[in-house]
């Protein structure tokens, strides 16, 4: 089920921002897997895994969160018309 970004608390906006800002950065953010699993729930975010480095044993990974395609699209539109 997604959800419109509109109904959803200033918590969860910041929580999207900020996985948006790290779609920019690459540099994975914390969130609280409380507001995560309700916005997975939602159909907006989903876990991922980054990779943070490399040893010789092999890559050096955390797992972390990302927007799904359509909580981008969403939080794009949702930005446009808060800007306009």
């Amino acid at each position: 089920m997604t959800a419109s970004l509109d109904s959803l608390s200033k918590a969860e906006h910041k929580v999207i921002e900020d996985l948006f800002q790290q779609e920019i950065t690459g540099k994975p953010v914390d969130i609280s897997k409380r507001l995560a699993q309700s916005l997975m729930e939602k159909g907006l975010v989903e876990e991922t895994v980054f990779i943070t480095g490399y040893k010789p044993t092999g890559p050096l990974t955390r797992d972390a969160f990302r927007l799904t395609p359509i909580g981008h699209f969403l939080y794009c539109q949702w930005f446009d018309r808060q800007v306009t």
